[in-house]
């Protein structure tokens, strides 16, 4: 099963939460792609620990160019700017 909601594992999370007296059988979930933020991490490590936990590739270049931009002040400039 792949999980294709961004917010499936909330949706989890919440029922777990306010109805923790019920049984909510989880499904099999062979892998999940999320971005980088760690309660994300944690949650998918607590709640599918047998899984394999990949972070968005999209969200890794866009956080190493952000990191890139606020350490060294740099503003990318197009072609027509120069």
């Amino acid at each position: 099963m792949v999980l294709t909601s961004p917010n499936l594992l909330k949706q989890w999370l919440n029922h777990e939460h306010h109805h923790n007296h019920e049984i909510m059988p989880l499904p099999r979930v062979d892998r999940i792609v999320t971005d980088f933020e760690r309660a994300v991490f944690v949650a998918v490590r607590k709640l599918f620990p047998s899984c394999f936990h990949l972070g968005c590739n999209f969200h890794w270049c866009q956080a190493i160019m952000k990191k890139i931009i606020d350490n060294y002040d740099m503003s990318f400039v197009s072609d027509d700017e120069m």
